[in-house]
């Protein structure tokens, strides 16, 4: 058998929704997170009508999500929805300063990385790599825009920016 991942759920409970909705939402994650062979450490929850557009969950809660990371030596931080690729960068910024090996993963990764642990035949595996490449593609195109965005120009005569990540 293989070796269990420590995981984090992160998720949010809207005050209007039922307790019984949020409860069945957080037993089915945990499910799944099973499934792949990850046993749930820690659920950081937090009560808001919408998720944070940054970071899903407030600072506040991503600063007790860094600490438990720590903590618990955890592997894999699990967001209980489908979130922007933003938000999944974002929260690896914060957690990746003391964990660089931290992995952090949305549903649909979730669901992507059990079909990808189960799979076998060749064609399982190609068209799990092919629904991967869509979902990641987003996440893709904006990589190390902070650092490369414009390779210099070269030289003192030299005339613009240079080019960019997408021209080069």
């Amino acid at each position: 058998m293989p070796k269990l991942k420590k995981v984090v759920i992160v998720d949010i409970v809207n005050p209007y929704q039922k307790i019984e909705e949020a409860i069945k939402n957080l037993e089915e994650i945990k499910s799944l997170v099973s499934t792949y062979h990850g046993i749930d450490v820690v659920d950081v929850i937090q009560h808001r009508s919408r998720p944070d557009k940054a970071t899903f969950i407030g600072k506040g809660k991503v600063e007790e999500l860094v600490g438990i990371v720590n903590k618990q030596k955890i592997d894999i931080v699990v967001v209980n929805a489908i979130v922007n690729p933003s938000v999944l960068f974002n929260l690896t910024q914060f957690l990746w300063n003391d964990n660089p090996e931290i992995q952090v993963w949305d549903r649909f990764d979730l669901i992507l990385n059990i079909f990808d642990k189960h799979a076998h035949t060749a064609e399982a595996k190609l068209q799990i790599e092919l629904a991967k490449m869509h979902h990641m593609g987003p996440r893709i195109y904006g990589l190390g825009e902070n650092y490369f965005s414009r390779q210099g120009g070269g030289g003192t005569n030299t005339k613009g920016q240079g080019e960019t990540n997408i021209e080069i």
